[in-house]
């Protein structure tokens, strides 16, 4: 009976282990599609007019942090079908180049992973449809999930904020974010 049950639970856990690995797998492949996606619209379309709003699941852009080897597709929403894609824009937070507080959410098991590596100092770049920016990590902080001020208005000073969840250990408990928080240093 014991033999039985023990090899109910092998069994059981490598289920567990091959759904697991289906899903990350799948959100890498949903990730890297979404990073071609904005690379090719940036280098075809060139620089164009800033549209008035864009639309859930639009590619906006793309985020980079060159010293981490951190690169993700900006895309509009942050809904679970954005955020596998990369990283997620809160819709109601401003867009680089709007002179206020734009908040860039995004998965700890994809790309944002790397921002457990983040140093004061570190440039991060935002190539969007419509320009350029360019931002220099200011401070990085451990924050409830219910503490909404990282989500303030700044206006007129622009501020970009990267944030996750926290621990950055895969499947740990999640009532924590990691903030990044950037200043525009040029556009």
């Amino acid at each position: 009976m014991r033999k039985i049950l023990g090899v109910c639970l092998v069994v059981i856990g490598i289920g567990f282990m091959v759904i697991g690995g289906q899903q990350l797998y799948t959100a890498y492949q949903a990730e890297t599609s979404s990073l071609g996606a904005a690379k090719e619209i940036l280098t075809t379309n060139g620089i164009v007019t800033k549209p008035e709003e864009f639309i859930q699941g639009d590619i906006i852009g793309l985020v980079r942090i060159e010293r981490l080897g951190f690169e993700s597709a900006i895309v509009e929403g942050v809904k679970d079908e954005d955020l596998i894609k990369g990283a997620g824009h809160l819709s109601e937070t401003a867009l680089p180049g709007d002179s206020d507080k734009i908040v860039l959410a995004g998965h700890r098991n994809q790309a944002f992973g790397k921002l457990e590596h983040v140093e004061v100092g570190d440039r991060v770049e935002v190539q969007t449809i419509y320009g350029n920016y360019t931002y220099r990590v200011r401070a990085m902080a451990v924050v409830d999930e219910t503490q909404t001020e990282i989500l303030l208005p700044t206006a007129p000073k622009e501020e970009l904020v990267l944030f996750t969840c926290y621990p950055f250990v895969f499947g740990a408990p999640t009532e924590q974010r990691y903030v990044v928080y950037s200043d525009l240093v040029s556009e």
